[in-house]
């Protein structure tokens, strides 16, 4: 016999799934955080910078330019211009850990732009940093800005007479905003993924989609712990459909799967990689010869083209050739889908 208040949990718990499944993102739209309606001068520290968890936390269902510029009013310390150099000699500016690794094509095309226009931080997109030490001793950590200040140190390195390189050297960087030593890493997180969202191909870009799909999967298999919904319930596909719809538009996610196939697809690929141990190669060949910023990269297009040739490899092979090997040849294969790739143009020369 079914205890009958377990049986009433049950049916509570049950209520709020299908609220949830019926009225998807519902209740990002309605949400508010511990900082909405508020000024910097209404919350204590304590406020901004312990048990901070997420971004939704602090500013609710929040997105965009709007969620950037509150983040900015209550998080940034400074105001500053910045050496490239510390009196020392060393670098005042380095990556934050929270960025994504160095695309080395994209530090490559913006080494020729220095050498050949200079640097001009009114092209550049915002330069947003964070204090590293309470003491607010450089260097600093470049929320965005990696990829051009990397360019710089490497244009100096190769070429320190230049005249352009003179000029950026002497100019430093004006006008940095840098936040707080403390503030949480949920929102610098956010801050940095809100810059790269400014910008074409160096910004948002077929990892981040993927990684992205792996990340709402993790949310949605908690998400049915809570719930208690399996495979087998009925209306687990309808369910799941509407989580992803919700969660595209959650200032939780990055907003990069508005519909569901395009997240199926994206899915299906990450677990191809992995499955067949190549997820981690792909990322660092990737960061190493892909060029973003050719006009010909998009993302969306360059996850359906790895996810349809690693189906066909998978689905002909498995059956007659071991793992290892598959993992070699979808390694490879991979390679060719991104038609922008150091290694395809020089096979083409």
């Amino acid at each position: 016999m079914v205890n009958q208040s377990s049986a009433s949990s049950a049916t509570a718990v049950a209520s709020a799934a299908s609220h949830r499944r019926e009225h998807p993102g519902h209740e990002d739209s309605q949400q508010s955080g511990l900082l909405s309606n508020k000024t910097r001068a209404d919350v204590k520290d304590s406020d901004l910078f312990e048990n901070v968890t997420s971004i939704q936390q602090l500013f609710g269902s929040l997105q965009g330019a709007a969620l950037l510029e509150k983040c900015l009013e209550f998080y940034q310390a400074d105001e500053l211009d910045i050496p490239w150099f510390s009196d020392d000699g060393t670098r005042t500016v380095v990556r934050s850990e929270l960025s994504r690794p160095i695309q080395e094509a994209t530090v490559s095309r913006y080494m020729t732009r220095i050498w050949n226009e200079g640097l001009s931080q009114m092209v550049s997109g915002e330069a947003i940093f964070r204090y590293r030490t309470a003491d607010h001793t450089l260097p600093l950590s470049a929320g965005g800005f990696n990829h051009r200040a990397e360019a710089f140190y490497r244009c100096r390195d190769e070429q320190p007479d230049h005249p352009m390189v003179q000029n950026a050297l002497t100019r430093g960087l004006r006008k940095v905003k840098v936040l707080h030593e403390r503030t949480p890493d949920c929102v610098f997180k956010k801050v940095i993924v809100l810059l790269n969202a400014f910008h074409q191909g160096s910004g948002e870009n077929h990892l981040d989609f993927l990684a992205e799909a792996l990340g709402i999967e993790h949310a949605w298999r908690a998400e049915c712990r809570v719930i208690q919904i399996n495979t087998y319930n009925p209306r687990y596909s309808a369910a799941y459909d509407a989580f992803i719809l919700s969660k595209g538009s959650s200032p939780e996610f990055n907003g990069f799967f508005k519909q569901k196939n395009p997240y199926y697809t994206a899915l299906a690929l990450a677990h191809h990689l992995q499955n067949y141990g190549v997820y981690d190669k792909v990322v660092q060949w990737t960061n190493a010869f892909v060029d973003f910023l050719d006009p010909r990269y998009e993302p969306q297009n360059t996850i359906n083209t790895m996810h349809a040739i690693t189906s066909l490899i998978v689905t002909s092979q498995k059956k007659y050739c071991l793992k290892a090997k598959i993992g070699i040849i979808i390694f490879e294969a991979v390679k060719a889908c991104v038609p922008c790739s150091a290694v395809v143009v020089l096979c083409c020369l």
